[in-house]
């Protein structure tokens, strides 16, 4: 009899083991795939920075006055619209 209660308790070990490991690698992965999203995020909003740059140089060099253009969000879709 004890021994079918000893199997029982392992087995249990077993499944509690398993479901624990389970979630601490499905929270390793969560916070490995929130930092990669972070990091393509930096990354995405440096380019676009460099871009604005570049586009904004390019316009004051064309324009002769050096005035930089301003951007901002458009109410309506989104879109980045100069003021």
């Amino acid at each position: 009899m004890w021994t079918a209660v000893w199997w029982g308790i392992g087995v249990l070990l077993v499944v509690i083991g398993y479901f624990a490991l389970r979630e601490l690698a499905m929270w390793i992965r969560a916070a490995v795939l929130w930092y990669w999203k972070v990091d393509e995020t930096v990354a995405l909003l440096a380019d676009i920075r460099d871009e604005l740059r570049a586009l904004n140089a390019r316009q004051a060099r064309e324009s002769g006055n050096g005035r930089v253009t301003q951007l901002r969000v458009s109410d309506s879709d989104g879109r980045f619209e100069p003021y």
